[in-house]
């Protein structure tokens, strides 16, 4: 497929060397399950444009997305949540056939359509399901990867060898945040099946992962100490950025009993967005902050949501302008950075308040927690002031020269908003004076960058 056929909901991710969209345009995706985890996996998939997708899974609305999960935001009470999600997600991109069947996920119906499908996602927290779809996939020679989460961890495994390993999350409620980083990985690993960007990118990652936000490395299931029951507690919450990870890092956070959000943004999302932003698929040339405020709130009409359409800038000149005295002023208690603009960056720095930095490429995500005093401010650890100096004169996230994927995107947001709960809840001594690292080409795919000393500038 040459880039002059590539719809635009996919032209962003074609511009990758190596990707192939006519090779991932001709998968058939099975996800079983119907919880937070299957409907970011769901997402990703027709985000990124697989062949048809079918969502198999047997739970009705209860009329409140914030528990039945952020796809469902357009249903009322008493709907199937599959027959929510497929209806959503057909609307976000018509170029996928999305089907769905309300049916347990114990059935036996399952090995019908493990045997009509190419890539086989398993997404619930059942022991019985696991173990029926391990075996139909082994039968069925099909490529399974087997994902679990719960409140603040979770875990994944490619062509897996049994289930006993996510034991663990059995029967758990699935948690928004930790479901957003391991559907990120699952889908990136399904896609190194069906297409490496090279030689160099590793195969499918051969064990068992796990992220967890109680961990002190994050990625063990085994938990450093324990997260306070509602660690948003009367937080307001600045969110800079509304577009591939501000998205995300909202739909999680949204869970959370904060005081406010406020979504800091001045662009408008275009149709080559959707594939990184799916929730904007009607919002074409709207604006980005009006538009997620509208969205979060028909998911969690409780929570207070404020948009600012503003640029965040060192001095205000023009009227859509905010300096850093204006931000002052809208009495946030921390900010989670969103935008990949570093002057921008470097103008939060400034306010001497925590701030969660996320970034990402189509193969990398990084994340980085700020708190004065307690951690490196973001010029020291990861350079802001010289990469401001150095950034391209662009006005848009849609000239930036490495474009970034849906599932790196996931990735970012959910470690992020994980970082977030600590940040909200004041545990400062379990940050990571440093950046949390993602990549494809690792064989480990992530691991830890410290900063051994505490900057001056904090």
């Amino acid at each position: 497929m040459s880039e002059a056929n590539v719809a635009p909901i996919f032209h962003r991710q074609s511009l990758i060397e190596g990707w192939d969209q006519a090779k991932w345009s001709s998968v058939n995706a099975l996800v079983i399950g119907d919880g937070n985890l299957s409907q970011h996996v769901s997402d990703a998939l027709v985000g990124m444009g697989v062949k048809s997708l079918m969502m198999v899974g047997n739970r009705v609305t209860t009329g409140k997305p914030v528990v039945d999960g952020f796809l469902t935001y357009e249903s009322p009470e008493g709907a199937m949540v599959v027959n929510a999600c497929s209806e959503l997600l057909q609307k976000v991109n018509g170029q996928v056939k999305v089907d769905s069947i309300p049916w347990s996920t114990r059935g036996a119906l399952l090995e019908t359509l493990v045997a009509d499908a190419d890539l086989v996602f398993e997404t619930t927290n059942d022991r019985e399901t696991k173990r029926r779809v391990l075996d139909y996939t082994k039968k069925h020679d099909k490529f399974l990867v087997s994902g679990a989460s719960g409140k603040y961890k979770g875990a994944f495994w490619a062509s897996p060898k049994d289930v006993d390993v996510f034991s663990s999350l059995h029967g758990n409620v699935q948690g928004g945040t930790p479901s957003l980083v391991i559907s990120g990985f699952m889908v990136e690993e399904a896609r190194k099946h069906v297409m490496r960007y090279s030689d160099n990118e590793p195969g499918p990652y051969q064990d068992v992962f796990w992220y967890n936000i109680c961990s002190n490395s994050r990625f063990s299931e085994k938990d450093d100490y324990e997260m306070l029951d509602n660690p948003l507690s009367g937080k307001r919450i600045l969110l800079g950025g509304a577009g591939a990870l501000g998205m995300p890092v909202a739909i999680a956070l949204m869970e959370y009993e904060m005081k406010k959000l406020g979504i800091l943004d001045y662009e408008s999302p275009d149709a080559t967005n959707i594939a990184r932003q799916t929730l904007y698929y009607d919002c074409i040339g709207k604006k980005k902050a009006t538009s997620l405020r509208e969205k979060v709130m028909r998911m969690n009409p409780g929570l207070d949501v404020k948009a600012h359409q503003k640029k965040l800038v060192a001095k205000k000149v023009e009227e859509n302008e905010i300096a850093p005295n204006g931000i002052r002023s809208l009495g946030y208690d921390f900010a989670v950075r969103c935008f990949d603009n570093f002057a921008a960056t470097v103008v939060l720095n400034t306010l001497k308040r925590p701030v969660i930095y996320g970034g990402t490429s189509y193969s990398t995500a990084s994340v980085t927690a700020y708190v004065p005093g307690k951690t490196s401010c973001l010029d020291c650890t990861m350079h802001a002031s010289m990469m401001a100096e150095d950034e391209l004169d662009r006005d848009s996230c849609d000239n930036v020269p490495e474009p970034s994927i849906i599932t790196t995107s996931k990735i970012a947001a959910g470690m992020m908003a994980g970082e977030a709960l600590l940040v909200g809840a004041g545990m400062h001594e379990n940050l990571l004076d440093g950046t949390i690292e993602y990549s494809t080409y690792e064989p480990m795919r992530v691991g830890t960058m410290i900063k051994r000393e505490l900057c001056r500038c904090s």
